[in-house]
């Protein structure tokens, strides 16, 4: 029954000391998981703002060298001899084109012809893409003067060549001068364009505001800047900005806007004098192309080469909040963007445009907090919904730009900037379970001995005892006194009380016998009386 119980002790011991350490064990994982999981999504949004600020900085520096590049191209252009004779000579001959061809083109054929590629090509095709267009073919036209429509008939309505492909025509062979000189200047404007990846270069009168050439001969060719159809728009306003400036050498910048005459795309502008002999003859001025743009702050489509994973981005936003690149979301999925969009309560105009364009640019406006932090001038970095509704981290700054207010934002998806964060401490989980396993092993093996370490000594005085009070012999005694713990203590006490209980034993022995031998002495004695 002792040795039962004192197995019960042992057993007690053990459970009890290794749910202690097993628990303890098993709170340091999970606390560990914890701690770990904040400290790794720290280190990981740490290094991932260091990366989005190094893309960021990086694309702001390509767009802002293009147009450092553009400044100069245009600036060399317009100061080149060439130039000065082509707007010259264009200038000159424009004024004079529809008298020159009177005795080949009835002018009447020509009013016809140019009105019916009005209203059944270019307004027929802008509406085709689904766009609103409140101005008609009479609007369009009624600005147009004798010049301006035998431009447009020979050059566009009259060119076999489809829509797009107009540039392609060198020479009209009618006998004028302006198509003499359009053949000597055109070929290297159309080269130029081409290889600078520019949209058009117009050269206008400075006087009157006539474009008197295009290398792309779309329907702003040949039309007043000053009481024009398409005036008021961005190539408008740096024909404007050029004429007002009393500097000779100022370079105008227009932003991104749709563009009516290159089918309601986006389009921007830059422009500047062309000079000779000190007097402004003609202003110079590139349709800059958003493919190019695109092509910066897209790499090319190459997100996950250029470190922007799954989902990563870098977009431009104007002053206006609307894009001025293109969407990666748009480009990779335009469904899905369309659904997350819908999802937001964009209303179905805005989502029509972007579906009928295929494109953000000009057709939605971004109002995050990134954007407005960045068109305030402040540079940064936070977690925020970006414009579909994803929670994001962002990087944004201004663009350093003269002419223009946009923000570069480059973001990454919350999800995916973390996702590693899931991995490590998944590993973490694994590993700590594996040293739980393997400290409960030991643990198992130390805490028997110490269970044995502390019971053993106690089992061996309970059979002491046990054995002493069955055979009475007090002369045993415990070997363990000399331990110097709690169990020493109880055997030298126990071992002490054996020594009492021996010594009164002899002394009670010794007392009996005395009295005996005294009691027989007497007996002795009085048996000789």
């Amino acid at each position: 029954m002792v040795g039962v119980k004192i197995m019960n002790l042992k057993i007690k011991i053990l459970v009890a000391t290794l749910s202690l350490v097993v628990i303890a064990m098993i709170i340091n994982v999970f606390v560990l998981k914890a701690v770990s999981a904040m400290k790794i999504k720290a280190a990981l949004k740490e290094a991932e703002k260091h990366h989005l600020v190094s893309v960021r900085n990086s694309s702001a520096a390509q767009i802002e060298n293009y147009y450092k590049y553009l400044r100069i191209e245009i600036a060399t252009l317009a100061d080149s001899g060439f130039t000065k004779d082509a707007a010259e000579n264009f200038i000159t001959s424009a004024g004079r084109y529809h008298k020159q061809i009177a005795n080949i083109t009835d002018p009447a054929v020509i009013d016809r012809e140019v009105r019916a590629y009005y209203a059944n090509d270019f307004l027929d095709k802008l509406s085709q893409k689904g766009d609103n267009i409140e101005v008609g073919e009479a609007d369009l036209v009624a600005t147009l003067d004798a010049n301006s429509k035998a431009l447009q008939y020979q050059y566009i309505t009259n060119n076999s060549l489809p829509i797009g492909r107009k540039s392609e025509l060198a020479e009209v062979k009618d006998g004028s001068e302006y198509s003499y000189w359009h053949s000597q200047y055109h070929p290297y404007f159309n080269k130029y364009a081409q290889g600078f990846g520019l949209n058009d270069i117009f050269i206008i009168d400075f006087d009157t505001g006539k474009i008197t050439y295009s290398v792309s001969k779309q329907v702003d060719f040949a039309t007043s800047l000053v009481d024009g159809a398409f005036a008021n728009s961005g190539v408008g306003d740096i024909y404007r900005e050029v004429k007002a400036s009393v500097d000779k050498g100022t370079i105008a910048i227009s932003d991104f806007e749709r563009y009516l005459p290159g089918y309601n795309k986006a389009a921007s502008f830059i422009g500047m004098p062309i000079v000779r002999d000190d007097v402004v003859i003609g202003v110079l001025i590139f349709e800059i192309s958003i493919n190019r743009i695109n092509h910066l702050m897209t790499q090319g489509g190459n997100w996950e080469k250029a470190g922007l994973g799954k989902t990563g981005e870098v977009y431009l936003v104007g002053e206006d909040r609307y894009a001025r690149s293109e969407s990666r979301l748009l480009i990779e999925d335009t469904e899905l963007l369309l659904e997350k969009l819908k999802e937001q309560q964009v209303n179905e105009t805005v989502l029509s445009n972007i579906k009928n364009n295929r494109s953000i640019i000009a057709n939605y406006t971004i109002d995050t907090k990134g954007v407005e932090a960045g068109l305030k001038g402040e540079t940064g970095f936070g977690e925020y919904t970006n414009y579909y509704g994803e929670t994001v981290l962002g990087s944004y700054s201004p663009v350093n730009i003269k002419g223009v207010n946009w923000v570069i934002i480059a973001e990454e998806s919350r999800e995916q900037a973390y996702a590693a964060s899931g991995e490590i401490i998944n590993d973490l989980i694994a590993y700590g379970l594996i040293i739980l396993f393997v400290m409960t092993l030991l643990s198992v093996v130390f805490i028997n001995q110490f269970a044995n370490f502390i019971s053993r000594p106690i089992v061996d005085m309970a059979q002491f005892i046990s054995q002493s009070a069955k055979s009475l012999d007090l002369t045993g005694r415990l070997k363990t006194e000399e331990r110097k713990d709690e169990i020493g203590d109880a055997s030298r006490a126990l071992n002490y009380l054996l020594d009492t209980f021996q010594k009164g034993m002899q002394d009670v022995a010794d007392s009996v016998h005395q009295v005996a031998a005294a009691s027989e002495e007497t007996s002795i004695i009085t048996e000789q009386a």
